[in-house]
């Protein structure tokens, strides 16, 4: 029998919640950075847009959630819960001068 060539079922455990981290960051930095440029650029479509926009940014929200539920254990989730705001809002302020920048 061969051993498994599958890097999946070698990893440790942090290495799983360290790429789990990065790409939920990545992923909701992008929807928050498009949805700041949105609402500083105004369109004259603006409400089309705008419903669009919002649904994808909240289907982006829920799926990042639900990969955090599914694959961090109960005690990762209660040290995220109070760190989960602070994230989002270091977020929010990191995209603020890029905004500035392209407007």
């Amino acid at each position: 029998m061969q051993p498994s060539t599958d890097p999946h079922e070698t990893e440790t455990p942090w290495q799983v919640y360290a790429r789990l981290g990065i790409e939920v960051f990545v992923l909701f930095y992008l929807a928050t950075f498009c949805m700041l440029m949105f609402a500083t650029h105004p369109d004259h479509d603006w409400f089309t847009v705008g419903a669009l926009l919002t649904a994808l940014y909240l289907f982006v929200i829920a799926s990042c959630a639900k990969r955090i539920i599914n694959t961090l254990t109960a005690p990762g989730l209660m040290l995220l819960v109070p760190i989960a705001p602070l994230l989002v809002l270091i977020t929010v302020v990191t995209c603020l001068p890029l905004i500035q920048m392209l407007y």
